[in-house]
């Protein structure tokens, strides 16, 4: 809401606050300016197009997107999706248009058109998250006051249970497996690492005297990036029946050497290893067809479906929200336990009679 007052030298001033706790003011001898200035001010505020006409620049989104794409920290595989997302998605729609005249009403519509031809759920959020965030740093460096892509509302994505293989179908991909191969997805069978971090191993990452290994790294199609996804590092145990293979494949090796490599040497490409060695795999096997990732949902499956809790799960997988976790919950032995006890106990057929108990009755006698 604005505030006007008269000053002493019989002039009017208009005072907007605006979203960043700073205030804009405008004074004129009439009153019907400021007021009418100031809700102009307000208006576009609240549609997110108001800049600070002192800043004296007038930049596009796609000339203030070229800058922050320039001056931003962040890893190659990061960049490329974001370069794709801002390509397909963004720069068609907003590259021409005015950074301070994109307005709330505009962006909506952009989400809504890219729900209407068929976009998926995730791709329409990782493109709205890449605008928010693009936004965000120009209202940072004061080329807005407002951010019009702030906390939008995407479609939500389907929910679908996790896929996972049972242990009968894990054993019979196993089996057209051999060698470092068969290693590689027995871990991944069981760890549940993403495909990057298992193929981005190195041999100091295992600690033999632990059984543990150490993930702090994952292989992209850019090399090998330290701290894998989440930014975070963690400590996932090495299934016992799994310590000598391991062994075999980094003993005299160095530190930095690659625990799996690709049959010539050097790192593994995820793209080659799923079409020359894993689906033909999955094939020969006659088992159901899933995808690389689907050894993560296996290993996570198999474990809550044992009555592994749900947190040991989380941290065991690197998840970083709880929620992501929750997609195997329904998998747990005992999920519906105290449901189902309470229907028991409550339980009573509809047609059986009272039983009466006669007090002080001779039994006829």
């Amino acid at each position: 809401m604005a505030y006007l007052r008269r000053l002493p030298s019989g002039r009017w001033q208009a005072t907007v606050r605006l979203p960043n706790g700073r205030k804009t003011t405008r004074t004129d001898p009439l009153k019907r300016i400021v007021e009418r200035w100031a809700a102009t001010v307000e208006v576009d505020i609240d549609r997110g197009r108001w800049r600070d006409p002192r800043s004296g620049r007038r930049l596009t989104v796609g000339q203030w997107r070229h800058e922050w794409a320039a001056q931003r920290i962040a890893a190659p595989a990061t960049r490329s999706k974001d370069e794709t997302h801002w390509r397909v998605h963004i720069a068609g729609r907003f590259a021409d248009v005015p950074l301070d005249l994109l307005d709330r009403a505009t962006v909506k519509d952009w989400i809504a058109d890219m729900h209407r031809a068929g976009v998926g759920a995730h791709t329409i959020a990782a493109a709205a998250r890449h605008l928010a965030k693009m936004l965000a740093d120009a209202v940072d460096a004061g080329l807005l006051e407002v951010n019009p892509a702030a906390r939008l509302t995407v479609p939500a994505p389907p929910i679908r249970a996790p896929f996972f293989w049972t242990r009968d179908e894990a054993a019979a991909l196993l089996r057209e497996l051999d060698g470092p191969m068969r290693t590689l997805v027995d871990l991944d069978l069981h760890t549940g690492l993403r495909i990057g971090e298992v193929t981005g191993l190195w041999c100091e990452q295992v600690d033999w005297q632990a059984g543990l290994l150490h993930v702090n790294a994952a292989q992209t199609r850019f090399g090998r990036e330290r701290t894998p996804k989440g930014r975070r590092l963690r400590t996932v145990p090495i299934p016992a029946h799994l310590l000598d293979p391991l062994l075999e494949l980094t003993s005299g090796r160095p530190g930095d050497a690659y625990v799996f490599t690709a049959a010539r040497g050097g790192p593994i490409d995820d793209t080659h290893f799923r079409r020359r060695v894993f689906l033909p795999a999955v094939e020969a096997a006659r088992v159901r067809r899933g995808t690389v990732h689907d050894m993560r949902h296996t290993a996570a499956s198999w474990l809550v479906a044992d009555g592994v809790d749900l947190y040991r799960v989380q941290a065991l997988l690197g998840h970083e929200s709880f929620r992501t976790t929750m997609r195997y919950a329904h998998l747990a032995p005992s999920a519906f336990d105290a449901i189902t006890a309470s229907w028991a106990r409550g339980a009573r057929p509809a047609h059986a009679p009272e039983q009466v108990t006669a007090v002080g009755v001779p039994d006829g006698r």
